[in-house]
C-alpha cells in the first residue's frame, strides 16, 4: 500500500519488508531505498536545488527513484533485514558562513549570531547497524579558505547568512542551527566577513517540532590574526527548543582548539 507522510521530521527507524521501497522527498531532493532479499539499493535525484526555493517533507511508502533517473548503488547481503534507520548527518569538512553584511566586533566587544549549515542523509541498516553512506541533501559548492592557494584547508561554502537574531534565520528542514559566540579580545577591531564553522566537531540535536541545532561555538580572537581558541560547548544550545541528541561528531575536539577561523575565500 502506498503511504504518505508530510512532516518535518523526516528520520527515525522503519521496518522495510522485502521488494518493499521507502522514498524521501526534501526540498527537489528525491531519495530512495529498496529491499531485496539479497541487498540494499539506494538512489538519489535533484540535490541542486536553490536555497530560495520552498522546502517541503515527503515520505512515501512504496514509491521509489525509476533506474532510467538515476542508477542505484546496490550494497549486497548474503540476507537482508527489515530495519532501515535514516538519521541527519553534518557536514564532513568546515562550512564558510557569512553575516547578513560585513560587522566590527570592537576590542574587548563579544557578539553572538546565529547561522545554519547543510545536512546528509545518514542511512544504516540492520542489527547491529551496517552504514550504507551518507547523501547530501543540497550538495553545497567546494571552496578553499585562506590566506594563499598553498595555506588553507578545503570547506564546503554555506549558502545562507548569519543573523543577531534568531527569529530572522529561516527553518528549513534540510539544516542546521549553531549559536556562534565571537569574543574580541584583540586590541584591533575584527573586521566579520566570513567565518569557518568546524561542524565536523559538532553534534547533532533535534526538537520536538522537527528543528535541528548542534552544539554552541565560542570563537576568541587574542591577537590581529585570524586564529581563533575554539571551544566547544559539551551540551545543546540553553533553548527549550531542543530534546535530545540524534547524532554525535564527525571527529573528536580537543580543548581550546586554534584554527583558523577568521579570513579570506579563495575560490
Amino acid at each position: 500500500m502506498n503511504k504518505t507522510d508530510n512532516n518535518p521530521v523526516w528520520w527515525g527507524t522503519f521496518t522495510v519488508a522485502a521488494e518493499e521501497s521507502l522514498l524521501w522527498e526534501i526540498g527537489a531532493m528525491r531519495l530512495s531505498v529498496l529491499r531485496k532479499s539479497q541487498e540494499w539499493q539506494v538512489a538519489q535525484t535533484g540535490y541542486g536545488f536553490s536555497e530560495t526555493d520552498d522546502v517541503t517533507c515527503r515520505i512515501a511508502r512504496g514509491e521509489r527513484i525509476a533506474d532510467d533517473a538515476a542508477m542505484p548503488e546496490r550494497f549486497i547481503f548474503t540476507k537482508t533485514a527489515e530495519t532501515l534507520r535514516v538519521m541527519p548527518q553534518l557536514a564532513d569538512r568546515p562550512v564558510i558562513v557569512r553575516p547578513a553584511g560585513a560587522m566590527r566586533v570592537l576590542s574587548g566587544q563579544e557578539t553572538t549570531i546565529y547561522v545554519s549549515s547543510p545536512l546528509w542523509v545518514h542511512i544504516d541498516v540492520h542489527e547491529p547497524p551496517v552504514a550504507l553512506g551518507d547523501f547530501p541533501i543540497q550538495r553545497p559548492s567546494d571552496t578553499w579558505f585562506g590566506p594563499s592557494t598553498l595555506e588553507g584547508e578545503l570547506c564546503y561554502a554555506g549558502s545562507t547568512q548569519g543573523r543577531l537574531r534568531l527569529d530572522e534565520l529561516p527553518q528549513r528542514p534540510h539544516r542546521a542551527f549553531t549559536p556562534v559566540s565571537i569574543v574580541n579580545h584583540s586590541a584591533d577591531p575584527l573586521l566579520l566577513e566570513r567565518l569557518s564553522l568546524p561542524v565536523p566537531f559538532l553534534s547533532l540535536y533535534s526538537s520536538e517540532g522537527g528543528t535541528l541545532w548542534t552544539n554552541g561555538v565560542t570563537m576568541r580572537r587574542e591577537s590581529d590574526t585570524d586564529i581563533a581558541e575554539i571551544t566547544i560547548s559539551e551540551t545543546p544550545p540553553p533553548t527549550e527548543y531542543v530534546t535530545h541528541r540524534l547524532t554525535g561528531p564527525r571527529k573528536k575536539a580537543e580543548k581550546n582548539m586554534l584554527i583558523r577561523a577568521f579570513g579570506a575565500l579563495l575560490g
